[in-house]
């Protein structure tokens, strides 16, 4: 068989690397009809995150001064404004949560439609293609995500607040490094769960204790795709990060009674360029959705292989 020719079936046993090189190809090579499918989607998520990063911009220098002095203060329940701050972060990564889903959903969508089709179709509808059921799984998955997430870090907080009072510091680093460690290692088989519980015909994954057989290859696929994902968003996005930068200095810089040093139209050009960069982003982030889509296609078809090794000698 020529190396060259392509193979985009998705239930066939694939190396870690085949799994990583055949998801951007598919994404490339069908990149075309994926944005005629989800051009308006991503313009809501560009739109979304340029004035969610905007926010960020105004809030993250007064949030950092604010917990400087709740923790001289004597009564840190009087007058605290880090609780209000802390509600609309969580309020900020609550709506970007449901953007992203909604972007993952149409991603999943077209996914969906080649593990059935073995192509993707362009979109039916002026908005695109997007399965309900598909959107409420993803949805579910991804603010299950967001719980999971916040549940475990906040763990991890309470746990080094605690270790400073009766550990040295030397095991508090430790105790945390250990914390964010083990965070990194359970992430890739709970992606690569949600993946199976999405594609699922049925919606319905018995089968959770094999994911376990794959831990490395999950690792290996999430190390890879994080990787592409973070050069990618670091060569497109730059001047996004350096008007960032800017920006947080200059807040700063005004909270201590300085010269911001910036035009006065400066909030409209961040969202503008913000959103720009978050379209980007959006084609970024579809893109690591791919590989993933192999790992499980991978898995499920050696399961299948699995099952059906102890009917083989029966069969001679």
């Amino acid at each position: 068989m020529d190396k060259n020719i392509k193979d985009f079936r998705l239930f066939r046993l694939r190396s870690t690397r085949s799994i990583i090189k055949s998801g951007y190809r598919l994404y490339l090579d069908n990149f075309r009809k994926i944005f005629r499918s989800t051009w308006l989607v991503a313009i809501v998520y560009a739109l979304a995150s340029g004035i969610l990063m905007n926010i960020l911009t105004t809030l993250l220098p007064n949030y950092f001064i604010s917990m400087m002095v709740s923790a001289y203060a004597q009564d840190g329940a009087e007058g605290n404004p880090t609780m209000n701050l802390h509600l609309l972060f969580v309020g900020i990564a609550l709506v970007f949560t449901i953007v992203s889903a909604l972007l993952a959903a149409f991603g999943f969508t077209l996914l969906a439609e080649h593990r059935d089709t073995e192509s993707m179709s362009g979109a039916t509808k002026w908005y695109g293609k997007l399965d309900k059921g598909i959107l409420v799984k993803t949805l579910a998955t991804w603010l299950s995500m967001l719980v999971f997430c916040a549940l475990y870090f906040a763990i991890g907080n309470i746990a080094n607040v605690y270790g400073q009072q009766y550990l040295s510091r030397i095991a508090v680093m430790a105790l945390v490094g250990i914390w964010t460690v083990l965070f990194f290692v359970i992430l890739p088989p709970v992606m690569l769960w949600m993946v199976k519980y999405i594609m699922s015909a049925k919606g319905k994954t018995k089968e959770k204790q094999h994911l376990l057989r794959y831990w490395g290859s999950s690792i290996a696929v999430s190390l890879v795709t994080a990787i592409v994902t973070y050069i990618l968003t670091l060569l497109t996005e730059l001047p996004a990060f350096v008007l960032f930068s800017a920006n947080i200095v200059s807040q700063a810089g005004a909270l201590q009674g300085d010269p911001t040093g910036m035009p006065d139209y400066m909030s409209w050009l961040n969202i503008v360029v913000f959103s720009l960069a978050g379209f980007i982003q959006a084609y970024i982030y579809l893109s690591s959705l791919f590989p993933f889509y192999y790992l499980y296609g991978s898995t499920e078809a050696q399961e299948k292989e699995r099952k059906e090794l102890p009917s083989a000698p029966a069969d001679l």
